[in-house]
């Protein structure tokens, strides 16, 4: 990963691109996977990749969201500008600011009963709708499609089979001695479930966020509801079930089950089954990354999170 990019360099790319754009404050305000974000006159989001697969996410943004925002009600980012960086060629884009808050697990919890319920109505409408979109123009602007739920990575999509890179996942993982017999025996049976082609509770590939992680997905705490979902630089075409894993890990179960309430599939407890079963193997992963890089850190929390699944 490059150093972060000064306010300047931010500044010179917009002029670069954009000559009639008056940049007059940037802030800061994270980074990703693929891009850092920016704050830009209060009132703009500006987002640049830092590496080749963010360049080609954003290129992949800037043809499928203006399709999205017109199929969609929740607010999403409505690209306006585009363009290029000087000094390494990668993408930017900028879109209106969408006011709100990240709505963590905790912030969630602190809402009044009513107002998480309809945080999960609305939610899961967005759900409905995206999973609706048309995947053949998703395909058509470049969107990728996998059958293995966690094939983005920072270097680009990990080829194969979801029988293969599961099994291929599977045999690092039980490759570190970290793992006890228990553990060994859970990865083995996750990988068997969610292979299992006569499996209830799967659903049909569609267009998918990939990440709806709580970091992007917005609360307007004066209004009390949710205000947007952004970052859709993780969108595939795959199984759906990879958009209620990432709110069960940040809200729980009975936040899924909300979801799953407003969501239109009738089998909802084999659903719910489906998506525990890929939160699992999604631990086992954050583990495996941690197990990889030596992160003690990650390696004891994965440890601790896997003995008690």
């Amino acid at each position: 990963m490059d150093e972060v990019i000064g306010p300047a360099s931010v500044e010179r790319d917009i002029h670069d691109s954009i000559p009639d754009f008056p940049v007059e404050s940037i802030v800061l305000e994270g980074e990703g996977d693929f891009c850092r974000a920016y704050t830009v006159n209060n009132q703009w989001i500006f987002r640049f990749a830092y590496n080749d697969e963010g360049s080609r996410s954003l290129e992949r943004e800037i043809a499928l969201l203006p399709s999205l925002v017109a199929a969609i009600r929740m607010p999403i980012p409505n690209v306006t500008y585009s363009g290029w960086q000087r000094e390494n060629g990668l993408a930017f884009i900028g879109y209106p600011k969408i006011e709100g808050v990240e709505l963590t697990g905790e912030g969630l919890l602190g809402l009044e009963p009513a107002v998480r319920e309809e945080c999960a109505r609305v939610l899961a409408g967005f759900l409905t709708e995206l999973h609706s979109f048309d995947a053949e123009v998703a395909r058509e602007v470049g969107v990728p499609e996998c059958d293995y739920p966690f094939c983005r990575t920072e270097e680009g999509m990990l080829e194969g089979s979801a029988a293969d890179l599961y099994k291929r996942e599977l045999d690092r993982l039980l490759s570190y001695p970290a793992l006890d017999g228990g553990m060994r025996k859970y990865c083995k049976y996750l990988v068997e479930q969610l292979l299992d082609e006569d499996a209830e509770g799967d659903l049909p590939a569609a267009l998918i966020h990939g990440d709806l992680s709580q970091d992007h997905v917005l609360f307007d705490p004066g209004a009390g509801r949710i205000s947007g979902v952004i970052d859709f630089s993780d969108a595939i075409i795959g199984s759906p079930l990879l958009d209620f894993m990432y709110p069960y890990h940040a809200f729980g179960g009975e936040f899924l089950w909300l979801l799953l309430s407003n969501y239109p599939v009738s089998n909802r407890h084999q659903v719910a089954a489906r998506v525990r079963l890929l939160h699992g193997w999604y631990i086992a992963l954050r583990l495996l990354w941690a197990l990889d890089h030596g992160y003690e850190r990650g390696i004891e929390v994965g440890l601790r999170q896997l003995s008690r699944a």
